[in-house]
């Protein structure tokens, strides 16, 4: 649980995506699991915006009666 905390923190504080590599070594953290949580973390946000464009879709085609999506 304590390495996984120290992921999380390193995740949080680096500043971009080319500082987290060098930020994990300084905090002495597990970088094969620190990439494991990054590839976890893009895979979340790729489904919340696939998700997104489902709900919008829908709200456009409630509102408007126009189905956009086979266009």
């Amino acid at each position: 649980m304590e390495t996984l905390r120290l992921v999380w923190d390193v995740v949080k504080e680096a500043r971009a995506a080319s500082q987290v590599l060098e930020y994990a070594r300084t905090r002495g953290c597990d970088i094969e699991l620190l990439k494991l949580c990054l590839v976890l973390q893009g895979a979340m946000v790729r489904e919340a915006k696939r998700m997104w464009h489902d709900v919008t879709l829908f709200f456009e085609y409630t509102i408007t009666g126009v189905n956009t999506t086979f266009e």
